[in-house]
């Protein structure tokens, strides 16, 4: 989502609670990647990219940058110090603090790209858009996709369910799933061993983005 911020720092989605269903969780996570990816294969002939916005959706992005830096303040001023890093495998997912939220929210709202992804997803209704980028924020701050290495997911990266498989041509990143791979009984740490095998591996395709892919 444009600056380093982009590849590794916004993906997507939150569910109301960190440890839900795994395929919610990567549908939220997908949908400001994947959607806006095959947007973004004719986006030089569409409007809603930068450089072929309407004036209508030029004043939806302003709208949308000041709804996530309004939410940012508000949770900022009363929020809490930070959840402690993760070191082990086996350490919980858990909900961020509002303070991680308010910091994620920041970050957004600084990336042009990241918010156009998330207004084209939403037709660009500011509400919508605010709502799902709020979601966005709650669900990283959770996650920590950015903080996510091998060491973290010891068994369920091995298995070879999840892999890269080159670029499209219009340079989005391509993941492949085995799904005969899928063994969710042999997940020493169980669900969250899950999540973040999947968030590690959207959180690498955005970073495989091409030049120029919204």
């Amino acid at each position: 989502f444009g600056s380093s911020h982009a590849g590794s720092r916004i993906a997507c989605h939150l569910t109301s609670h960190p440890v839900a269903s795994c395929n919610h969780l990567a549908r939220a996570y997908l949908v400001c990647t994947c959607m806006a990816q095959q947007l973004s294969r004719v986006g030089s002939r569409q409007t809603g990219f930068n450089g072929s916005l309407t004036p209508a959706q030029r004043k939806a992005l302003l709208a949308l940058k000041e709804a996530l830096l309004a939410f940012a303040l508000d949770n900022i001023e009363d929020g809490e110090e930070q959840n402690p890093d993760l070191t082990q495998p086996g350490d919980p997912v858990r909900p961020g603090t509002l303070r991680e939220e308010a910091e994620e929210a920041e970050l957004l709202a600084d990336s042009r790209t990241g918010l156009l992804r998330l207004l084209r997803t939403s037709d660009f209704d500011v509400r919508k858009a605010r709502d799902l980028a709020v979601t966005c924020c709650k669900w990283r701050a959770s996650v920590k996709p950015w903080s996510i290495g091998p060491e973290l997911i010891p068994v369920a990266l091995p298995s070879g369910m999840w892999r890269f498989g080159g670029h499209t041509k219009a340079g989005m990143p391509i993941v492949l799933v085995d799904v005969a791979k899928w063994a969710p009984a042999d997940y020493r740490y169980g669900l969250d061993e899950y999540i973040r095998y999947v968030a590690y591996f959207m959180e690498g395709a955005i970073g495989r983005m091409g030049p120029g892919v919204e």
